[in-house]
């Protein structure tokens, strides 16, 4: 059976340079290029996509020093009045302020503005996502689909707009190939990825001095902006900072690697985790919503490690299996066939006058 393709789809991704944002952009851009394009609006840093992927149409939101939301809405009052309305209009991240395609979707690229209370934050982020949050929840009115990558994450919305919701969960195609091959030779280093105040690095170093025990040379590891790992976990000589990497250089060190750890407090998704313990010989993550939809019926462990403050979910890669990973091309053929389905709602309700 052909999957219905919807061409219509104005993606808005002009918040998202980085990070989860951007792998689904790059993701979402290369499938539309091979299947007959789409428009995007995406922020100057992402310009290298026009070259990559000349089928789609992209727009650069114009850089200024205002809000990424306003942003993202000037693009789109110039793509509409141009243009027309699109079928579709796509919102990764960025609040709705009213009505701009056929059908309105908001992805929740991020939990924090709809959980910052429930997350230790230096204040001036605590501000941002509360302001942030503010709007979001200001915008859900507006939208016809309202997403996000897991179960958890979409409890975090008003039961008022269950019937709108949609879990859309990040593809984890490294980890689908990860797990049909063979593992490389094991050094004795464990990976942390992300230093944000949420990641809990603290913990993460808990955890490590614990596993030291059995592995006394081992090395911890840690990926991320390096001005959010504490000074007296830098000092440490067991422990390398290498900053902001590539992802195909993270990808190689949890290959090698024999543990990861994940203590984040609260994610959208499990896709780091995704593909982290199908790469590292054995990992530790915290109990939360993602991390336990992730291994829902696989093999693991719920335990408390040591001086740590919470349980964890321990998982050893040779047991696991892909039953809940999802390839990107999936998650693209999920999304369009919905937006095809209520695209065909609204019409039968606009000839039925309801």
């Amino acid at each position: 059976m052909s999957v219905p393709v919807a061409h219509g789809t104005l993606f808005n991704f002009a918040a998202s340079p980085v990070g989860g944002g951007l792998k689904r952009l790059y993701e979402y851009a290369r499938w539309f290029d091979a299947n007959g394009g789409a428009r995007f609006i995406i922020h100057p840093a992402c310009r290298h996509l026009q070259r990559e992927f000349p089928r789609n149409h992209f727009v650069i939101a114009r850089q200024s020093s205002a809000s990424r939301i306003v942003r993202g809405v000037l693009a789109v009052h110039e793509i509409t009045r141009s243009q027309g309305a699109p079928d579709c209009y796509y919102a990764y991240g960025i609040p709705l302020k009213g009505k701009v395609g056929r059908i309105n979707w908001f992805h929740l690229s991020n939990v924090l503005p709809l959980a910052w209370r429930t997350v230790p934050l230096p204040l001036p982020m605590r501000l941002r996502f509360r302001i942030l949050g503010g709007q979001i929840v200001a915008g859900l009115p507006f939208a016809d689909v309202i997403s996000a990558e897991s179960s958890a994450s979409l409890s975090l919305f008003d039961p008022v707009y269950r019937d709108r919701l949609f879990q859309s969960v990040n593809g984890s195609d490294e980890a689908l190939s990860a797990a049909a091959a063979d593992s490389s030779e094991r050094q004795a280093v464990a990976v942390v990825v992300g230093t944000y105040p949420y990641k809990a690095l603290d913990e993460s170093c808990r955890v490590f001095d614990e596993l030291r025990k059995a592995v006394p040379q081992l090395r911890l590891v840690i990926f991320g902006d390096q001005a959010g790992v504490p000074r007296a976990i830098r000092n440490r000589r067991d422990v390398v900072v290498k900053g902001n990497r590539p992802h195909a250089e993270v990808m190689r060190e949890l290959h090698r690697a024999k543990y990861y750890i994940s203590t984040t407090l609260i994610e959208n998704s499990s896709n780091a985790a995704a593909e982290a313990v199908f790469f590292a010989e054995e990992s530790y993550v915290s109990d939360i919503g993602p991390h336990r939809e992730l291994l829902t019926g696989l093999s693991h462990e719920r335990i408390m490690l040591g001086e740590t403050l919470r349980p964890l979910l321990h998982v050893r890669r040779r047991e696991l299996t892909v039953a809940n990973v999802k390839s990107w091309a999936q998650i693209i053929t999920e999304m369009n066939q919905h937006i095809v389905r209520a695209l065909q709602l609204r019409s039968s309700a606009v000839r039925d006058g309801t």
